[in-house]
C-alpha cells in the first residue's frame, strides 16, 4: 500500500509557516520590508515579540506593514 509523502509545508501549521518566513527575513536583512498580515496567524504575545524584533533589527530599512489587528502595536 503506497502512502503519499507530505511536503514540509503540509506538516506545518499556518503560524509555524509564518515564523519560518519571519526567520528568513531576519537572516536576509532586506533594505525594504513589506509585511502583509505578517502577524495574522500568531498569538498576541508572539506578534508583539515579532514586531519588537522588526523595530530593533530593521531601524535602517524601509518597513511597510499592513495589519487589521493592531493590538500588538498599541
Amino acid at each position: 500500500m503506497a502512502m503519499a509523502a507530505k511536503s514540509w509545508d503540509q506538516l506545518l501549521s499556518q503560524g509555524q509557516k509564518q515564523k519560518l518566513v519571519l526567520a528568513r527575513i531576519l537572516l536576509l536583512r532586506p533594505g525594504l520590508l513589506f509585511l502583509d498580515e505578517a502577524t495574522s496567524a500568531l498569538d498576541t504575545q508572539a506578534a508583539y515579540a515579532f514586531l519588537q524584533t522588526i523595530t530593533d533589527r530593521f531601524r535602517d530599512a524601509t518597513v511597510i506593514a499592513v495589519m487589521h489587528d493592531v493590538s500588538p502595536i498599541q
